[in-house]
């Protein structure tokens, strides 16, 4: 999944096109990918109130092709925040598929 500009923004003047363009073309560039994610949409509130409140969904979860190709499901919650102005975010890797476990041995030569 591409990352784009989707749902980041509620409220205030419109950030800066140029560098969040930039940010998104790095992201692109570097095969990436904006992992799916479950809980509040926008991680950062500037804590006024009414028309002045601003919301922004400044972090996100990136993974590469290698995560892609290695687990089956791969998404990242937004917890509820607490006594910072970002929440916490936990990912979660999971794979469907049987891996067999090798164990390490020594072997004397």
């Amino acid at each position: 999944m591409l990352c784009s500009r989707k749902m980041t923004v509620k409220g205030g003047v419109a950030p800066n096109q140029v560098s969040g363009n930039e940010f998104l073309d790095w992201i692109n560039s570097n095969d990436l990918s904006c992992m799916p994610f479950t809980g509040t949409c926008y991680t950062w509130c500037n804590g006024r109130r009414r028309f002045h409140r601003i919301h922004r969904r400044l972090d996100r979860a990136l993974c590469n092709g290698m995560c892609l190709d290695e687990w089956d499901s791969y998404t990242y919650q937004v917890l509820v925040k607490n006594f910072s102005d970002h929440p916490h975010i936990l990912a979660s890797l999971a794979s469907n598929s049987l891996r067999k476990v090798s164990n390490f041995r020594f072997f004397s030569m």
